[in-house]
């Protein structure tokens, strides 16, 4: 189960899971899947169901590792603390704002993100994750990605990859 996204590594995703204590915020249904032969990605939605105040809403993304898929350890590869705003304009831009102007409809787009991110329904389709912004120190592996929103939301975002060399 591996998808070549990009010169360096593929991406195999194992696993999508969410979770809210703010329902009445954010909701959300993300699953892996194969949208050809040896292609993978994510399909689903997220919904805002209020506008989101990306001052106050705080967010963080941790990274863990292992060789193995078991006992993953917190790998020096993270994002800090920092507002939702400063996390729109810097690593989603970075990482994800061009792939999911591929794969998603009214996924959020823009030169700079200010304040509040508009209420909205984001559908997503057979997502792949390119890796071309990626580290190329990165160890080949098994990664979970944590991706935190709390404050005003409450919102857990974890997958679970797969990295091997292209």
């Amino acid at each position: 189960m591996c998808v070549a996204v990009g010169k360096q590594y593929e991406l195999d995703i194992l696993e999508v899971e969410w979770n809210t204590t703010t329902p009445d915020l954010i909701d959300a249904s993300l699953k892996p899947v194969q949208p050809s032969r040896g292609v993978y990605g994510v399909s689903g939605f997220i919904e805002f169901k209020e506008d989101i105040d990306m001052d106050n809403t705080l967010a963080q993304v941790k990274v863990y590792y292992s060789s193995t898929g078991m006992n993953y350890q917190l790998s020096p590869f993270r994002v800090p603390e920092q507002t939702f705003a400063t996390g729109m304009n810097t690593p989603y831009k970075q990482y994800l704002m061009d792939g999911l102007a591929e794969c998603c409809e009214n996924a959020p787009f823009a030169d700079t993100f200010v304040s509040p991110l508009t209420k909205r329904v984001m559908t997503c389709e057979n997502c792949l994750f390119p890796s071309e912004n990626f580290p190329p120190t990165l160890r080949l592996g098994y990664y979970r990605l944590t991706i935190l929103l709390y404050n005003d939301l409450d919102f857990i975002l974890s997958i679970l990859l797969k990295l091997d060399l292209a």
